[in-house]
């Protein structure tokens, strides 16, 4: 008996407003490296595998590629660096390091891919060069009086480095071992934000807030040439296509070609709106790649454009449908998966979403901006103000159902409220079918069972701990309820008696239960980071993943007999096989 993944629908990058995100490519495997929340995904951009590096404790800044390609180091808001193999799935960790007080915002790989130079915030020094093994020191990073933003190792022998910072300073190193050499403050006005040399090693360039990009002989650090007029916002994305040419990514929503004598070679823009500014970029081969605020990757392969929708953080909804898999997100944002990934355009949610439901061919989406949406043709529409926030929302027999602290709701699919019914207590968990409406007290852990109509009260069960998911199975023969605890109880929903409480294995909140459509399988899904299928006629039996998504899982539900999907708190989709035998 097992549960084996089939595949990873990765999360795109965190994005935040007028700071920098990385971009590194991997030119051996065609794939992007870049942070997202506590992860590193590798993602291909051909038919290849996508990967999630996932053993850091902190928000990841920023990921590299060494240029051998064997090993990527990533940093974190804690201020370490780790360094891992990502030519094998497994991405087993070589080393890991504590190099500043607080963020690293940037790091950089020499040539030989043994030494590395991590700069940030910290309340000590800025940066640091080390080695990747064995973290021995191989010089200073000095000359800066804030935050260092971005670092640049020469890609050719002798090795010298550049930094840029908050402090609008620009500092050339010679080395290793590293150390200060000379420094410039006259080639840009305020924050600098990138600096990468060129792949000969004989040009650096550098660019910043100020909406100005700078050359500087990359073997003495002097300053070459300025230009000021190649943006008409700041720039935070700069990348070298090859030793004559580069790219910048800027908050005017323009993504530019660049000769090294200023002229722009080729551009190209999106309809500017504050989610639009990219924020990032990189070459990754004859392809460009820019990262807007809003979270999209854009794809430029000559006059061809791809764009890459996913969510940036944890998953919070999930619906599978014949038409394809929808998700919504802590930020308000619902994606179809089918042939492509869809962003769902429209009237959109602008916080958590609570539950995505489907009724007669039509999806309907709560959210804690109070708002109920319907879905059509990937464009969402206001249909109902709600007056309170949702706890859940479930449809049946063209009924949507939506739960509230302490009360409950019922709805057409036009959105027009039909029936409320008040209740006594504070509400924490629903579930409907066609005979029962079972709704769960979070204070005296009581569930209590009415008639579809609230015509009658049924029965009252008191669990052991506070209610957090409730599911009816298909035949309106079983309750699985889950508590914050983690432990689930299997009632009979003839008689009302407890079938079995050996359902414990999980150590936290229960989030998400499922059915399989034969009613002898619950798929359970938890704030512990683990997946259970346990069986209903052998209690004591279970097959489980432990640590299937980082920092929890928050919903799951089974596609067909033996597969199911999940997503979590890591931003990412999930699909598995379980093998009952």
């Amino acid at each position: 008996m097992s549960i084996a993944l089939e595949k990873v629908i990765v999360s795109n990058p965190t994005t935040k407003r007028a700071f920098s995100t990385h971009l590194s490519y991997d030119k051996t495997r065609d794939r992007v490296i870049y942070p997202s929340g506590k992860c590193v995904v590798l993602r291909s951009l051909g038919d290849g595998e996508d990967w999630v590096f996932n053993e850091h404790k902190y928000p990841v800044t920023v990921a590299k590629i060494s240029p051998s390609g064997f090993y990527v180091a990533s940093g974190d808001e804690a201020g370490n660096v780790l360094i891992w193999d990502c030519s094998q799935p497994e991405m087993i960790l070589k080393s890991e390091f504590k190099i500043l007080s607080n963020k690293i915002n940037d790091l950089a790989w020499d040539a030989d891919s043994k030494r590395i130079i991590a700069v940030g915030n910290g309340s000590d020094k800025y940066g640091h060069c080390f080695t990747f093994d064995s973290g021995n020191s191989i010089g200073e990073i000095s000359g800066h009086s804030a935050q260092i933003n971005s670092v640049a190792i020469k890609p050719t022998r002798p090795y010298s480095a550049f930094t840029v910072g908050d402090d609008s300073n620009v500092v050339f190193y010679k080395g290793p071992p590293f150390k200060f050499n000379q420094s410039n403050k006259s080639a840009h006005t305020n924050f600098i934000k990138m600096v990468k040399y060129s792949p000969d090693g004989k040009i650096v360039a550098t660019v910043g807030v100020d909406r100005i990009v700078s050359l500087f002989d990359g073997n003495t650090g002097e300053l070459t040439t300025t230009f000021k007029n190649l943006s008409n916002g700041g720039i935070y994305g700069l990348d070298w296509v090859d030793d004559s040419k580069f790219i910048i990514a800027g908050a005017d929503a323009y993504l530019r070609l660049v000769n090294i004598d200023g002229s722009i070679i080729k551009e190209w823009n999106l309809p500017y709106k504050v989610e639009n500014q990219f924020l990032g970029c990189c070459v990754a081969g004859d392809k460009y790649i820019a990262i807007t605020l809003g979270g999209q990757l854009y794809v430029y392969h000559g006059d061809k454009v791809n764009v890459i929708d996913a969510h940036q953080v944890a998953i919070t909804a999930l619906l599978n449908t014949s038409t394809g898999l929808y998700t919504g997100s802590f930020d308000g944002k619902i994606i179809k998966h089918a042939k492509d990934d869809v962003l769902i355009q429209g009237e959109a949610h602008q916080s958590l979403v609570v539950s995505i439901k489907e009724s007669d061919g039509k999806i309907f989406s709560v959210s804690w901006d109070d708002e109920l949406n319907i879905i059509n043709d990937n464009l969402a529409k206001h249909i109902s103000k709600l007056e309170k926030q949702p706890i859940d929302m479930k449809i049946k027999e063209g009924k949507i159902v939506l739960l509230f602290s302490n009360e409950v709701q019922i709805l057409d699919l036009d959105g027009k409220l039909t029936h409320t019914k008040s209740l006594d207590y504070d509400a924490s968990a629903i579930d409907v079918s066609d005979k029962f409406i079972v709704i769960a007290d979070e204070k005296s852990y009581k569930v209590t069972i009415y008639s579809h109509d609230f015509s009658t009260l049924n029965e009252s069960i008191t669990l052991r701990g506070k209610p957090t998911c409730i599911s009816i199975s298909n035949d309106e023969q079983y309750m699985a309820c889950g508590d914050v605890q983690g432990k689930i109880l299997l009632f009979n929903l003839k008689d009302f008696t407890l079938i079995t409480s050996r359902w414990a294995f999980h150590t936290s909140r229960i989030n998400s239960i499922d059915w399989s459509q034969d009613n002898k399988y619950c798929l359970t899904a938890s704030l512990d980071t683990n997946i259970y299928v346990y069986s209903v006629e052998k209690p004591s039996k279970n097959i489980k993943f432990l640590n299937a998504h980082k920092e929890g899982v928050n919903a799951v539900q089974w596609l067909e007999e033996n597969k199911f999907v999940s997503a979590g708190q890591d931003s990412c989709i999930k699909y598995w096989t379980v093998n009952h035998s």
